[in-house]
């Protein structure tokens, strides 16, 4: 039995609306009680424009060969594991410390559209928000790098509600196969790159940590300013 000052909860679990709460973390998780926490409301009066974070390379995340995808259910979201057979998907550029290798990509969303987002812009949230979660080439395995300084780097996309977006229609599909915590199923394999917006060129690079329990500050944060826009009905399937 985990124990607070105040309250018990079983199974020592986090969550948002059960389990332990985001407010009760850092009793439970102390390195959710760091000085470098994420997510963060960005302000843009605040922002530094930094040229010479340059642009990304992520050619890489076009190529489609010997490379699973699986989602599944880890009991917070949906998530896509990214194995490749005797292959990686490599992040370069943008200001990184070096080729990040893709560990897997996840969604964030609510029960309204106003809120759905981790990141907020200006106090603006949003209905959804996928994270790309890659890990410093330096590491051999995601795990030796997730508690390391500048060990993982994600890549961060906010969502509007707009037209029908096919290239979700792959995973949506399968939503109904991972309903419970663990489940998984093998997806047809498809560019990560043709899910995002046509523009990645500009974002708002920030240092930070992980946005759930054990919060390690390990992040490097790039959220994109352009959004990737998909349908009303495709987010009350998520």
């Amino acid at each position: 039995m985990a124990r607070s000052s105040t309250i018990k909860y079983a199974g020592n679990t986090w969550g948002y609306q059960d389990g332990i709460p985001p407010a009760e973390w850092p009793r439970e998780y102390r390195t959710c009680g760091g000085r470098r926490q994420s997510p963060i409301d960005i302000q843009t009066n605040r922002v530094r424009l930094n040229q010479r974070l340059g642009r990304f390379n992520l050619r890489d995340l076009n190529n489609i060969n010997n490379i699973r995808l699986t989602l599944k259910n880890n009991g917070h979201t949906a998530e896509v594991d990214v194995e490749g057979r005797n292959n990686r998907l490599v992040v370069n550029g943008g200001g990184l410390p070096g080729p990040y290798t893709v560990q897997q990509f996840h969604f964030h969303w609510g029960s309204q559209d106003s809120r759905g987002s981790e990141h907020d812009i200006n106090g603006r949230f949003f209905p959804m928000e996928m994270h790309v979660v890659t890990y410093s080439a330096r590491f051999k395995m995601f795990e030796e790098a997730k508690n390391s300084t500048d060990g993982l780097a994600v890549l961060a996309f906010l969502f509007d509600i707009g037209d029908h977006n096919p290239v979700f229609d792959e995973m949506i599909g399968h939503m109904n196969d991972v309903r419970h915590r663990d489940d998984h199923v093998e997806i047809q394999t498809f560019s990560l790159s043709s899910l995002f917006p046509r523009s990645t060129e500009v974002f708002y690079r920030y240092y930070g940590g992980l946005t759930t329990p054990p919060c390690y500050e390990s992040v490097v944060w790039t959220i994109f300013q352009e959004h990737i826009r998909i349908s009303q009905a495709q987010v009350i399937f998520f």
